[in-house]
């Protein structure tokens, strides 16, 4: 019996040693498998468009953004999660690439698609899967050849392929990328408010409040003719992007559904908002709503509005103070500060301080914001911007600087063992130093 406890013992050992080896291996060898995996798809994209510019924004990261390739669209609802257009040296658009992926009985598959500026297919791959590859080698040998020179709008697909799960992921991505390519259903959304909008991009993302994300759209000239102010609402057990659109002379063009398609339910709420469209943003008051879903779209409409007419030092404040209306911002050009905020309501009423300072360590650059409250209490301490380590820096947010919250300033306790020394280094720095500042400068008030 013994002989047998012994054995157990000895097995369970080596299954412990054998994952945690695998499991080392891994973490140690994961940028390499990043970066092995970009040089693949680096290659695919170069099979369908030999003219598009490689050259890497940062020469030492092959996993990085390529000039050649910009990234137009990431949708949200579709299979497909990343749209680029696809340039040369020169800046000519040679065409597009969509990424998709999608889950069947076996697993996954990525899929990339690239289609002409004609729209016409180039190729259609399968980047990564882990289905059974006596069924997908096939698959890819006697099938996806035949998609190459279909019209992605009119493109036939094979009804026997003897790969059913792994071409309906296939297929699914090529229907996604039709509708994205052959007519941006998002773009025409943005289209129907402000006629000159040729092309769109994420230019703000919100850390609080309903207005998730401000959407810069832009004319053929380059030149910004408005935003649109998206915020989200759940209507029949789903979630959609509503969006606030304004043109560049702050008048409400749209509010609007920003989807591929419109529940007519949630269409005919929107429509009782109709009468303050085209209205200044100024002269738009009491906005009026009946039953919850109105109320829930008339917070994202106020939000959206508010958002619009803020200022750069209001939008800064309003990522620690929802309710920040006014601010009285002090430059500080000692040690590691660079600022101090006061952060006022729309009453006059003061909500507390942000001081924000930065600092260098071995591994570059870390910035600060030390969130205070009236009583010299700490809401927050959040590292707002770096360039180290991101395997360090996001376990030290997750599971330490939360431990700041509730703090007396002038009597904190800081972590001693955080996995992230150089980085932590310069947050206690900070700290440390709005702690004096704070003594110094605003204890006599």
């Amino acid at each position: 019996m013994f002989s047998k406890f012994k054995i157990a013992f000895v097995l369970l050992l080596i299954g412990a040693f054998s994952g945690l080896a695998i499991w080392g291996t891994y973490t140690l060898t994961y940028d390499q498998i990043q970066e092995n995996r970009a040089r693949a798809r680096l290659e695919m994209y170069l099979d369908m468009f030999p003219d598009m510019d490689t050259t890497l924004e940062d020469p030492d990261d092959i996993s990085g953004p390529i000039l050649g390739m910009r990234l137009v669209e990431e949708p949200e609802h579709s299979s497909v999660f990343e749209v680029y257009e696809v340039y040369d040296s020169n800046s000519n658009q040679l065409g597009y690439v969509m990424r998709g992926r999608g889950n069947n009985d076996f697993g996954y598959a990525e899929v990339i698609v690239g289609v002409d500026m004609n729209g016409v297919i180039i190729d259609v791959l399968i980047s990564d899967t882990d289905n059974t590859p006596s069924y997908v080698t096939p698959l890819i040998n006697n099938y996806l050849v035949n998609f190459a020179g279909q019209t992605l709008s009119d493109v036939s697909f094979d009804s026997n392929t003897g790969a059913t799960a792994t071409y309906g992921v296939v297929r699914r991505v090529v229907e996604d990328s039709m509708l994205l390519i052959e007519g941006d259903p998002i773009l025409s959304v943005y289209q129907d408010a402000i006629a000159e909008v040729d092309r769109y991009e994420t230019s703000y993302e919100f850390l609080l409040g309903v207005i998730s994300e401000e959407v810069r759209l832009i004319d053929s000239n380059n030149d910004t003719v408005g935003f649109a102010y998206l915020g989200r609402v759940d209507y029949e057990g789903h979630e959609y992007r509503i969006g606030v659109i304004v043109s560049d002379d702050e008048v409400l063009k749209a509010f609007v559904v920003v989807e591929e398609t419109v529940p007519s339910g949630l269409s005919e709420a929107l429509s009782a908002f109709d009468s303050y469209l085209d209205q200044a943003i100024e002269d738009i008051t009491d906005i009026s709503a009946s039953g919850d879903l109105e109320e829930a779209l008339k917070a994202i409409l106020e939000a959206g509005l508010r958002r619009s007419t803020e200022s750069e030092e209001v939008r800064f404040a309003r990522n620690y103070f929802l309710d920040a209306e006014t601010v009285e911002m002090t430059q500080i050009d000692e040690g590691r500060l660079n600022m101090m905020v006061k952060v006022f309501d729309d009453q006059g009423d003061q909500l507390g301080y942000l001081i924000e300072g930065r600092d260098t360590n071995d591994f570059g650059f870390v910035e600060v914001v030390v969130q205070i409250d009236m009583d010299g209490i700490i809401i927050d301490v959040v590292i707002s911007d770096h360039d180290n380590t991101e395997g360090y820096v996001i376990p030290l947010i997750n599971d330490y600087m939360g431990n700041f919250s509730g703090q007396p300033l002038n009597d904190v306790e800081f972590d001693t063992n955080t996995g992230a020394t150089a980085t932590y280094g310069v947050v206690q720095a900070v700290v440390e130093e709005a702690y004096t500042y704070y003594e110094n400068e605003m204890g006599s008030e």
